[in-house]
């Protein structure tokens, strides 16, 4: 986007957490300077990085931001963004942690370190949320996502816990702190494999 590109985004939307390309706008498998660029992240107003956050998506086209979505309340931005394609639809979807109410603590902590997941189609639409914080820690971890147990699937990962990406169900829960998840862990992740250049 270049440094002005960032000044302009940063002036139009105060306290961005994060920013995430969604998609390949020409279909051609790449993500490259061919396509719209299209951004998405989360702000927060008052310096409230961990709560109440917006989640935005705009493109950049002939020279000018083009509104996408922006959904207000449905994130805890502070956490930041993962974007996958989790439904093998071949779109990304978002994934981010869950908005914690107006005051902060409806579903966690003080100071939401501890909120749920959400997911969301391209269009800003829910795909799944899975509001279990004694399970899923998101705040104090921010979601990854990758194929870990390589099922062919994408898992959303979140601290020590494995979600499945097409529903956020809870697949694996793993304790660092025990001789156990550590073996368990490492048997899950230590096939893979190295890409050939």
């Amino acid at each position: 986007m270049g440094r002005q590109g960032h000044a302009a985004l940063r002036q139009r939307y105060h306290d961005v957490a994060d920013r995430r390309q969604l998609d390949d706008d020409d279909c051609d498998g790449k993500v490259n300077e061919k396509d719209i660029p299209e951004i998405v992240f989360s702000t927060f107003t008052a310096g409230g990085y961990y709560k109440q956050g917006t989640l935005h998506a705009i493109s950049l086209k002939d020279g000018a931001f083009v509104d996408k979505f922006s959904i207000p309340n449905v994130t805890q931005p502070g956490a930041g963004l993962a974007a996958a394609d989790l439904d093998a639809d071949g779109v990304p979807e978002i994934v981010g942690c869950m908005n914690p109410g107006p005051a902060g603590n409806s579903c966690c902590d003080a100071v939401a370190q501890n909120t749920g997941v959400i997911a969301f189609k391209a269009d800003g639409t829910t795909l799944w949320t899975q509001p279990d914080t004694t399970k899923v820690h998101c705040g104090y971890e921010a979601p990854v996502i990758g194929d870990v147990d390589q099922d062919g699937q994408p898992e959303v990962l979140v601290g020590w816990t494995l979600l499945d990406g097409k529903t956020g169900a809870v697949k694996k829960e793993i304790d660092p702190a025990t001789p156990g998840g550590r073996s368990s862990w490492a048997s899950a992740t230590s096939t893979a494999t190295a890409c050939s250049t």
